[in-house]
């Protein structure tokens, strides 16, 4: 599963629409080589591939800061949970692919801090943007 796009509790409904277009992409995408996807140019992982140890002792710390930002919104329990799961599996995702996230993620005092010095930078539509421009 590749990272389509950040859950943030102050956009529940656009994350929604987002969520379930997503899905529908994803459903609809060929599959294969080049077919469909994130529009990442990553390699796709192999999801039988063991996670690299850093990414696993990283995912506490990972969690405790999506937890922390939840509580700070005062977000309804549910509804903390699921941005606790989805940001916490955007974030392993992409510590899969490059394990050096997992060294910064564990320096990031918050959610924001991580999603800005940790990870790939997304653009409006929901992916890496410069990564993908030719």
């Amino acid at each position: 599963m590749k990272r389509l796009f950040r859950v943030r509790a102050a956009s529940r409904g656009s994350a929604l629409a987002l969520a379930l277009l997503a899905t529908a992409a994803c459903n609809c995408s060929g599959g294969g080589k080049g077919g469909g996807g994130s529009g990442s140019n990553a390699t796709p992982r192999d999801p039988s591939a063991p996670i690299d140890a850093r990414c696993v002792r990283a995912r506490g710390p990972i969690e405790a800061l999506y937890r922390a930002e939840a509580a700070a919104e005062q977000l309804d329990p549910a509804r903390a949970e699921e941005m606790v799961r989805d940001n916490t599996t955007m974030v392993m995702n992409e510590c899969a692919g490059r394990p050096q996230v997992a060294e910064c993620a564990v320096t990031a005092r918050s959610a924001k801090q991580l999603e800005a010095d940790c990870l790939r930078p997304l653009d409006d539509e929901g992916t890496e943007g410069s990564t993908i421009r030719r």
